[in-house]
């Protein structure tokens, strides 16, 4: 399974992870990739997530990250809108991956070329 971070200003993606298909497993790889690009934050950070990222789990743990989550929900943060408008662009570069990229469907065994498969056209 593989998800992206993107960036919302330019909605370029920054990071990508793959992992093997779980429960949960989104989140989990959703709070490594913050992790990873911004180690050390200390300015207030927004996240744009869907539906599946709604638990207060998930909630808890970014917030103490310094990194607001904006998940698929009612809310009143006014940059909430802003955030679900760009979170609409993350489906276009693993589109475009699925129909010209070739990662609709994996054709290598192992995690590593799988891992590769995935991150090159995302990079691209």
């Amino acid at each position: 399974m593989g998800q992206t971070l993107m960036e919302n200003r330019n909605g370029m993606i920054v990071q990508a992870e793959l992992s093997h298909a779980a429960r949960h497993v989104k989140r989990k790889a959703a709070l490594k990739m913050i992790n990873r690009h911004f180690p050390d934050a200390t300015r207030c950070l927004t996240r744009g997530a869907d539906k599946g990222y709604d638990s207060t789990d998930f909630i808890a743990a970014p917030r103490r990250m310094v990194v607001t989550p904006h998940v698929a929900q009612k809310t009143r943060h006014p940059g909430h809108d802003l955030s679900q408008r760009h979170r609409k662009k993350i489906e276009e570069p693993i589109g475009c991956g699925k129909a010209v990229g070739g990662i609709a469907q994996t054709i290598y065994c192992g995690p590593d070329r799988v891992r590769t498969q995935v991150t090159m056209p995302i990079a691209a």
